[in-house]
């Protein structure tokens, strides 16, 4: 078990003072200082997950016994902490229990305080005393909670405590120790500055893609910024709405909790901002497909649960739509982009243009909303239910990522019988056994006023106990089919596309010799980005493979086969593609489109397609 505790040694304050003085550029390193001279007590030999835990479950009883018995006396309540040389696993209970101790003379608390953040020598002294300063501090202990904080077992507690004290400072904080170093170097060498124009300067010369920006930096970057504030001092700056746009979308990830836009307070005023100057922008894809991703987060995303009124998310839609409507913004769609990628991004914009400004008639209570987002992002299509305007998976389970199509709608998931069976309407992104997924069970039931569709038992997993607090959903019947049965024929193409790809991906993953007879392995199988009405089989191909002897498997093709949808049913579709599979060699009828192009010469093929 390691100690958090230095007894006799100096005060964390003058360690951390002499590691930053010593840092290159005064910053910390990532993750934040570490060591800081603690001294570490070995484990015990021969020790049990179990016997860790029991003794970790001691600490913590210790920990709730010595805070129960405050008296008031700050230097009483850290010596009784410290005799227990606390694992780090008890840090939370420590300041859960600090931020919550009876406190009958706060000026002397924060005295005390500021003497156990400045000169405490152990962990949990210092940990007291910054959980201390999050309740009685002032702006004076800004700088001392800012250094404390570039301590990696330090960093979170300040971070906490500079939000309710000065959330910019907060935010640079957690840039300073957190953020992606190439990103957010620039952008703290300008935050050192007290002119806006440099400040201006740093943020516009973000890079384009943003993919590496996380949603908590993107909201510390902001906070950091103070960029709705910005935005105001460069009315006419077009360059600085547009990254103020890319951070919102970053900051509204589909793929992530939007626990940080939500927590963002920034957030509200910078969508008003940047959908009031979007006329401002100079019509084209990119910009285009910015002020689409904007439209989608706020009609069915991350971005429809901020606290605001429903007619304030409905005013920034109709501001959205109005710009997309106008005749140079139209024009976008039939102008020529030759950048590589381009193509598919106008076919998404296309496909998607006008989903986010009109809502299906009647509207009702119940909605489901299929977001392809922008194919330049890392995100993929989702089916977002929304109960009364907001996304249900991202108000119960905002951990998770909603499903794509196949399973509920191409599959009929959705579909409410008189037997209830269950739906999973989202799973953690880093998997369900891991981290949980949304749970709900579908069933059609009598009503008092005519039949209902009922949705109860949600649970973070298809076999975990009910959410607490969350009761069942009735939708009135007529209404849920026609929702379901609009959403599953809304794009008939690509309904079609789907169910071709689902059909032979089942086939070639329980089948996989039907490639292997080729030399070939199935990779990705699914609808076409840039052409819903095809699916796509890819698939790699190294000669010998079938045989034992591959030749340079180091080097293989990928090859990409676009089966177009001809309107035949799906089963018809993917019997004839199965059957042509069969019957000739995949590389003489699908392209060539990664691969090594000296090894692709070698074999005769032409080069790889960009």
């Amino acid at each position: 078990m390691s100690a958090e505790s230095r007894r006799g040694g100096p005060a964390l304050y003058e360690v951390l003072l002499e590691l930053s003085s010593t840092s290159p550029g005064r910053l910390p390193p990532r993750s934040g200082f570490s060591g800081l001279g603690v001294a570490a007590v070995p484990l015990p030999r021969g020790e049990t997950v179990r016997e860790r835990r029991e003794s970790v479950a001691g600490a913590e009883r210790a920990v709730r016994a010595v805070l129960g018995s405050w008296s008031g006396d700050v230097g009483a309540l850290v010596g009784q902490l410290e005799r227990l040389v606390l694992p780090a696993e008890c840090h939370r209970v420590l300041l859960s229990g600090v931020a919550e101790l009876p406190v009958a003379d706060p000026v002397r608390v924060l005295a005390a305080a500021r003497r156990l953040a400045r000169g405490g020598g152990s962990v949990p002294a210092v940990l007291t005393g910054i959980a201390l300063l999050g309740r009685f501090g002032t702006s004076a202990d800004v700088p001392l909670l800012s250094l404390l904080g570039t301590a990696g077992v330090l960093h979170g507690p300040a971070v906490a405590a500079l939000d309710g004290l000065d959330r910019r400072a907060a935010a640079v904080l957690a840039l300073s120790v957190h953020g992606r170093r190439p990103l957010v170097e620039p952008l703290l060498a300008a935050l050192r500055s007290a002119d806006r124009r440099v400040r201006r300067r740093g943020l516009v010369s973000l890079p384009r893609d943003l993919s590496a920006l996380g949603p908590a930096d993107a909201r510390r970057v902001v906070e950091a910024f103070e960029l709705a504030e910005l935005l105001d001092g460069f009315p006419h700056d077009t360059c600085l709405v547009e990254v103020a746009g890319r951070l919102l979308t970053r900051l509204a990830d589909s793929n992530a909790d939007p626990a940080d836009l939500l927590a963002c307070r920034e957030a509200p005023g910078l969508y008003e901002r940047v959908v009031g100057r979007a006329g401002q922008l100079t019509p084209g894809s990119d910009h285009y497909a910015l002020l689409l991703s904007l439209a989608l987060d706020l009609s069915s995303g991350g971005a429809a649960l901020l606290d605001r009124p429903p007619r304030w998310r409905a005013a920034l839609l109709d501001g959205l739509g109005g710009v997309l409507a106008a005749p140079a913004w139209a024009a976008v769609l039939g102008s020529a982009d030759r950048r590589p990628g381009a193509a598919a991004r106008v076919a998404w914009i296309r496909r998607t243009g006008r989903r986010p400004f009109e809502l299906p008639a009647p509207a009702g209570r119940f909605r489901i909303e299929v977001a392809e987002p922008d194919p330049r992002s890392r995100a993929w299509t989702q089916v977002r239910v929304l109960v009364d305007g907001l996304p249900l998976a991202l108000r119960l389970f905002p951990a998770g990522v909603a499903p794509g199509p196949d399973p509920l709608l191409d599959g009929g998931l959705l579909r409410a019988g008189p037997e209830p069976h269950p739906v999973r309407l989202a799973e953690a992104s880093c998997t369900e056994g891991c981290c949980g997924a949304l749970w709900v069970d579908v069933r059609r039931a009598a009503g008092p006023d005519g039949p209902v569709v009922v949705w109860d038992g949600f649970r973070p997993g298809r076999d975990a106990a009910p959410l607490p607090g969350v009761g069942a959903l009735r939708f009135d019947a007529a209404a849920y089919d026609a929702e379901v049965a609009r959403a599953e024929t809304s794009d008939p193409g690509r309904s079609r596309a789907r169910a071709v790809a689902l059909l032979l991906e089942r086939e070639l993953r329980s089948r996989p010799e039907l490639l292997a007879r080729w030399d070939a392995e199935a990779g990705r199988i699914g609808p076409a980005d840039d052409r819903p009405d095809t699916a796509e089989v890819v698939f790699r191909y190294v000669p010998g493979q079938s045989s034992g002897a591959p030749e340079q498997p180091e080097h293989p093709l990928l090859f990409r086969w676009s089966l177009p949808d001809d309107g035949r049913p799906p089963e018809e579709q993917a019997a004839a593609a199965l059957h042509r599979l069969a019957t000739e060699d995949p590389t003489s009828y699908a392209r060539l489109t990664g691969g090594n192009r000296a090894r692709a010469a070698q074999l005769g093929f032409a080069r790889p397609e960009p």
